[in-house]
This record gives structure tokens, C-alpha cells and sequence, in this order.
């Protein structure tokens, strides 16, 4: 029981660091790492699949052995080793030299010195599969139940820091997106606060003023576009602020020199 009560605390402390990682392929070697942890003397492959097109995955792996050939199973290990970690269940082999599905990679295995492997999968949310653990062991091994819950508790909390991480990089890539688009625009724009202050610039206007965007942030836009210490008196955005409408006005802005349509 006591023995138990340990791995259950390195299952926890494991699972604490997963949480915390919000790069997809440190996150992923991460996990490749510390379930080797779990199951000492072991060698281990995650793979992950892409949510939108499963026949395209990352793989990373820990503690691989070169075969007497040199470099089979890292070569090997750049795609999924085995059909069933697209399944649903857990795959045992307790003995690779007694297993015939593995014709093709067992002589690379018994190589590097593997004698036994054990796939768990990645559960998603939707009942599917998102990956697969796969651990490589030296000797035969006979996992027990304990060690199997184990294992499934650690990929379940695994699948929900590869979620979190994958929203993550859904909202860094729409932000990089909104603010290429947002760059890309010619016309000078900026984005304020109620109270007249510089949230957001464009290129455009940064250049304008021959200045940086992030040194736009902060300041006053009466002071920007117009040389006031004070709001403009017919300022667009104090009646928008005031009406709750869009306001649309053509004004001679002498400060800056030109017509302008804001």
C-alpha cells in the first residue's frame, strides 16, 4: 500500500508539470519524460495526432536504444510504432519475441534490447483518441493492475494538457493573425479607451508620426492627432461615446496637415 501511496504522489507531481506547459512539443517531451518516471527502466514514444487530419502526428521519445545496426528504432520511432495505438484500449506485449503482428519491427526491438512494450492511449474529449503512449521495456513485462490505472490516470491528465495547450496556440495563432490583418491596413487606425487613451496602433499610423506602435499605447489621441491638452471639442468619439452610435466626419486637421475621414 505504501508503495502505492508513492507512485500515486509521483502521479500527482507529474501531472502538476503537465498542466503547466502550454508549448505542444515541450509539453510533449514532457510527457515522454516523466512516464518513464512512473515505470522505472522503461524507454518511451508519444505520439500525437493532428485533430484535423489523423494520418499526419508528432512524435517525441525518451530513452530510445540504438539497435546493433545503428539508429533502427529512432528511425523507426519518427512515425507511430503500432497500429493499435490508434484504439481505444490499452496494448500489452508482454513478450516481443512471441508476438506476430510485429514482423516487421521485432527483429530492430530485440536489437536495441526490447523485450516487451505496453501502448496506452490519449483520450479526447469526444470519446476518441488524440495519441498514444508507448513504453519499451528490457525484460519481459507482466504490467499489474495498479500499474495499468496508473498509467490510464496519467494519460487521461495528459490529454487534458495537450487540450489546454492546443487551445493555447488556436488563440496565439488568432492573435498573430488579428495583428497581421490588423498591420496590413494602409489607413491609419488606433483603438482607445473612454477615457482618450491610445490602446492599440496600426503601422500605418506609427509611421506617420515616425514612431512605434507601443510608443502610441498610453498616450492622450487628442494629443496625437490634434497637439491638445484637452479632447478635440467636436471629436467623433466623444459623441460616439455620448450617443452610443457610429459617427462619421470628414475634418481638416491642421495639426497633422490634410483632410482626413474618421
Amino acid at each position: 500500500l505504501s508503495v502505492q501511496l508513492v507512485e500515486l504522489q509521483q502521479l500527482h507531481r507529474a501531472a502538476l508539470e503537465l498542466i503547466k506547459e502550454l508549448d505542444l512539443n515541450t509539453l510533449r517531451e514532457k510527457i515522454a519524460a516523466s512516464v518513464t518516471k512512473l515505470l522505472k527502466g522503461s524507454s518511451s514514444q508519444v505520439c500525437i495526432f493532428d485533430p484535423e487530419d489523423p494520418s499526419r502526428y508528432e512524435v517525441s521519445t525518451h530513452g530510445i536504444r540504438a539497435s546493433a545496426s545503428g539508429g533502427g528504432v529512432e528511425a523507426r520511432c519518427n512515425v507511430p510504432l503500432l497500429p493499435p495505438a490508434f484504439s481505444k484500449s490499452p496494448y500489452v506485449i508482454p513478450e516481443i519475441e512471441a508476438e506476430s503482428k510485429l514482423e516487421g519491427l521485432k527483429g530492430i526491438l530485440k536489437e536495441a534490447g526490447y523485450k516487451s512494450l505496453l501502448s496506452i492511449p490519449i483520450p479526447r474529449k469526444d470519446k476518441g483518441v488524440m495519441g498514444a503512449i508507448t513504453l519499451f521495456f528490457p525484460k519481459p513485462y507482466h504490467p499489474k493492475d495498479f500499474e495499468m490505472r496508473m498509467l490510464e490516470m496519467y494519460a487521461a491528465q495528459a490529454s487534458v494538457a495537450l487540450e489546454n495547450a492546443r487551445l493555447f496556440e488556436l488563440v496565439r495563432r488568432a492573435k498573430t493573425q488579428w495583428e497581421e490583418t490588423f498591420d496590413s491596413i494602409s489607413e491609419l487606425v488606433t483603438i482607445h479607451d473612454t477615457d482618450f487613451r491610445i490602446i492599440r496602433a496600426n503601422k500605418a499610423t506609427a509611421e506617420r508620426f515616425n514612431t512605434t506602435p507601443n510608443k502610441l499605447v498610453g498616450q492622450n489621441c487628442y494629443h496625437i492627432f490634434h497637439g491638445l491638452n484637452h479632447p478635440w471639442p467636436t471629436c467623433p468619439m466623444a459623441r460616439t461615446l455620448h450617443t452610443r452610435t457610429t459617427v462619421t466626419e470628414e475634418i481638416e486637421n491642421h495639426h497633422m496637415g490634410g483632410t482626413f475621414l474618421i
